[in-house]
This record gives structure tokens, C-alpha cells and sequence, in this order.
């Protein structure tokens, strides 16, 4: 009986054996419509049976920085293999379509600073854009 508990609790496959047994039992693999009912039958059976897996270990977290400086180089570090990862795609892209890499010369350019589509008054300082009004004294008053 204590077998029996320890085996339930630590479970009876790995995930890998589990698999096999039931890429086997796989309704695909019959010949006949029979064979393939049964087939179906046993699959759903086992398939039910995948809580007795054993508990893969999770993997150990890495140790994590004590002081500032040991942050700043792992900081550091992660740039540099980020910079890596992202240059390597570039030529893996790069090699893969040679075509459709822009040259600096065909790279789109923003518009200069005085085009960039935005209309006269709103490009207008708050002051500009105050109506302008005229001060007229009593003796320039019309009649």
C-alpha cells in the first residue's frame, strides 16, 4: 500500500514515456473501423491518466546581483547580447533578401522642419495667434 501512495504522489512516467505510449494508442495508427474504435477508446483512457506524471524539477533561477555594480555589468551584459541577437538577425535578414534591405540613400528622410504638413495658424506662437486689435482714441473715432 505505501508503494502505491508514493507512486501516486511522485507519479509512474515521464513526460517523454507518457507520449510514447499514447502516440501509440493514437486512433491514426489503426487499420479497420473496429480497430480504430478501439483504438479511439484506449486513447481517451490514457490520455486521462496524465496526473500520474512525475513532477519535473523546475530549473534553478540564477543568482541574482548583490551590489550596484554587479547590477550594472548584468545590466550591461543584457545590452550586449541583446545588440548581438538584434545585429545577427539583421544580416540573417539581410542574407536571406538581400532586395529588400534599404540603403541609406533610399531610407525614407523626415520632411524639414519648416514642411511638416501642419497649417500656418497652428504653427503660430499663442502670442502670434492672438487677434490683433486696434486701439482707436475718441478723436480718431469716425463721424
Amino acid at each position: 500500500m505505501r508503494e502505491y501512495v508514493e507512486l501516486r504522489a511522485e507519479g509512474i512516467f515521464t513526460h517523454k514515456e507518457f507520449n510514447k505510449v499514447r502516440g501509440i494508442l493514437h486512433p491514426d495508427n489503426a487499420q479497420g473501423e473496429t480497430e480504430q474504435k478501439r483504438y479511439a477508446e484506449a486513447f481517451a483512457i490514457f490520455s486521462r491518466c496524465e496526473k500520474l506524471l512525475k513532477k519535473e524539477p523546475l530549473p534553478k533561477s540564477p543568482e541574482l546581483p548583490k551590489t550596484i555594480e554587479e547590477w550594472n555589468e548584468a545590466r550591461l551584459q543584457v545590452k550586449k547580447q541583446n545588440s548581438e541577437r538584434a545585429r545577427r538577425a539583421a544580416d540573417t535578414r539581410a542574407r536571406k533578401k538581400p532586395g529588400r534591405q534599404l540603403s541609406e540613400q533610399d531610407a525614407v528622410k523626415p520632411p524639414p522642419d519648416d514642411d511638416l504638413g501642419i497649417p500656418e495658424f497652428l504653427r503660430q506662437t499663442p502670442e502670434a495667434a492672438k487677434p490683433k486689435l486696434k486701439v482707436v482714441k475718441d478723436d480718431e473715432a469716425a463721424p
